[in-house]
């Protein structure tokens, strides 16, 4: 069996409101369809990329960088993903 690596990406967040309830909810809702071990990462701060209360937690605004780290059999897939619908993500003015 080969040596599993971590696959990492960032991410500059642009949503004005910056990474909240909605936008996190679909992430995590991405996040439990792959098998990886899936984490966010801003500054020193580790999140569960499972976990919403996790998530939350980061207080990702407008400007700030994130990192989505994964290691597993789907780990590049995951990663990928989960930037493409950051990546994608617009806030909806309410």
């Amino acid at each position: 069996m080969g040596e599993v690596s971590v696959v990492t990406r960032s991410y500059t967040v642009r949503p004005a409101n910056g990474l909240h309830l909605r936008p996190w909810s679909q992430f995590v809702k991405l996040a439990h369809g792959y098998k990886c071990r899936i984490e966010v990462v801003k500054d020193s701060a580790r999140s569960d990329g499972r976990s919403m209360l996790s998530l939350l937690t980061l207080a990702a605004k407008c400007g700030d960088t994130i990192s989505i780290e994964a290691d597993g059999d789907d780990a590049e897939n995951a990663v990928n993903a989960l930037i493409a619908y950051l990546e994608a993500y617009e806030d909806i003015d309410e």
